[in-house]
């Protein structure tokens, strides 16, 4: 599955970047798509955000960047009927001959599914057909577009791992070349940079630099530049097609983090792995959520680190992630909404006491603790880049803090 080269920088290893789409997964999704809304006493279903498109289609259908929740300037009307699958793409005015050649060149054409161009007016009246304003639509859209279609196999899981190796040599990269004095715009051109030259888009980038390590979510804002020995942290949301990745990277230019810093973010990386682990199929989100208290307070106290217990709920506890987005959303201390197997999510606590930021990203599987994804699994090189942690006896490459030498041109 891994094709792996070196460049002449560096020896980082880099994966060969899958399809956007093939006609197993496209096949894969739609039986899903079938059985879900079969469950649910649909035959039919509108889709419109810009990542339910992506996910259906492999390609995107806005100029502009959007979140992938937000509906989009295509739609697509999927029609389950007497064991064919018909897919009526619909859109602008403007867009029509954009979207006439989708229908022409889609991946539906290698499948026995059949696509055309249809007019608004073409959306049927009927109580078959699910609609984004009916009160389930969410979480049966969910139910459908969040698990990953064919498991762990395929091309799906090919773009998720490739995606996530990919965005973390990426963040890896850009730390590298970090120098005293660079302003936030200079560190997010950097990350874009490094991520685009490798085909990832980025819908979220975070530059923590120095004077702003209380921050939970900096904006870059041009008054704050990197000082020599401060913990800087770059987060990313990094997408590829209908894939995801939600990264941090901590990095120290000059100066190796202090030794208290290393122990607190070691704490943080126990925690969020045991926070991890709670997230089990069919779980309730607050069942998922009240499980932070104990936590924290039991990783405290391992590692003797009074007030550590505080950070539990400093920053939101995360949740499940699909290709509707980086989250599909934040666990709530009383919601009733369910995990589904075979879906993705992604945890991302941070500790009060030096505000490092840690984020695990995962899948939840039928029975039994998840799959942490390991960022660094086809890596055969420095060891710097990585601490190595135990899940459930078995063990795991962890993003460390990272240290350059951030010296002036």
């Amino acid at each position: 599955m891994y094709i792996i080269c070196y460049t002449e920088e560096r020896s980082m290893l880099h994966l060969k970047r899958p399809p956007a789409m093939i006609k197993e997964e496209f096949t894969a999704k739609l039986d899903l798509l079938r059985s879900v809304l079969q469950s649910h006493g649909y035959s039919q279903i509108y889709l419109q955000a810009e990542g339910a498109m992506r996910w259906l289609t492999g390609t995107h259908h806005q100029v502009i960047d959007i979140p992938a929740y937000e509906s989009t300037t295509v739609h697509a009307l999927v029609t389950f009927s007497e064991g064919k699958t018909h897919i009526g793409l619909t859109c602008e005015p403007w867009e029509k001959n954009r979207v006439r050649d989708l229908v022409d060149h889609g991946i539906w054409n290698e499948t026995d599914a059949e696509a055309s161009y249809i007019e608004p007016s073409q959306i049927p009246d009927t109580a078959a057909l699910l609609l984004p304003d009916d009160a389930n639509y969410s979480d049966i859209l969910r139910q459908a577009v969040s698990p990953l279609a064919e498991r762990t196999d395929g091309n799906q899981y090919a773009k998720l791992t490739w995606l996530v190796h990919e965005s973390r040599n990426a963040l890896i990269e850009a730390s590298q070349t970090l120098k005293e004095g660079m302003t936030c715009w200079d560190v997010r051109s950097l990350i874009y940079s490094c991520c685009h030259a490798r085909g990832i888009e980025l819908s979220m980038v975070l530059t923590g630099l120095s004077g702003m390590e209380a921050f939970l979510h900096p904006v870059w804002d041009e008054r704050f530049h990197i000082q020599k020995g401060t913990v800087l942290k770059l987060a990313v949301n990094a997408r590829f097609c209908d894939m995801f990745h939600s990264a941090t990277q901590l990095v120290t230019v000059g100066i190796p983090p202090a030794s208290y810093q290393r122990r607190v973010h070691n704490a943080l990386q126990d925690a969020a792995l045991a926070y991890a682990d709670a997230y089990r199929a069919h779980a309730a989100e607050s069942t998922v959520y009240h499980q932070l208290d104990a936590v924290f307070r039991r990783t405290a106290e391992v590692h003797a680190l009074p007030g550590f217990e505080q950070s539990a709920y400093l920053h939101h506890p995360g949740g499940p992630l699909s290709p509707l987005g980086s989250r599909d959303f934040i666990l709530q201390p009383e919601g009733t909404r369910l995990l589904y197997p075979w879906a993705q999510f992604a945890v991302n606590p941070v500790d009060c006491l030096t505000y490092s930021k840690y984020e695990l990203q995962g899948i939840i599987l039928p029975e039994g603790p998840p799959l942490i994804l390991d960022e660094f699994e086809t890596w055969e090189d420095d060891e710097s880049h990585y601490d190595i942690k135990t899940f459930h006896g078995k063990p795991i490459k962890l993003p460390t803090i990272l240290t350059c030498s951030g010296e002036r041109g």
